[in-house]
């Protein structure tokens, strides 16, 4: 979409900024909530949690942005964002896995863990 001259149209992404957080939040999948709450809760850019975690800044900013994941980012790539983002790399992996439509379990079920007798 292109404004005319005049400028009596808007850009789409004009119209999303004015709608509310919580509609926003829930549009996003886990892997993208989780990222978004570490940079509200500490003040931090895409850029800065690069380098926190040793990964381009593109990354971390795809990431952030994409809705529909179709596989899990490589686990290198989990390790670097879970220590940009300084939470558990469990957090990290269990969220990129539900947003991809997988479930990721990082203790053994207990009926499981148990040893036959």
């Amino acid at each position: 979409m292109t404004a005319d001259v005049t400028g009596d149209e808007r850009e789409p992404a004009a119209d999303q900024s004015r709608a509310p957080a919580a509609a926003q939040e829930q549009d996003l999948n886990p892997l993208q909530r989780l990222i978004q709450q570490r940079l509200r809760e500490q003040g931090w850019s895409y850029g800065t949690v690069a380098r926190r975690g040793g990964l381009p800044r593109s990354t971390v900013y795809t990431l952030a942005m994409t809705r529909n994941l179709v596989r899990p980012p490589r686990p290198a790539t989990l390790d670097g964002l879970a220590q940009g983002l300084d939470v558990p790399v469990s957090a990290v992996r269990a969220a990129a896995a539900e947003s991809t439509g997988l479930h990721y379990y990082d203790e053994v079920p207990a009926e499981q863990g148990q040893t036959p007798q």
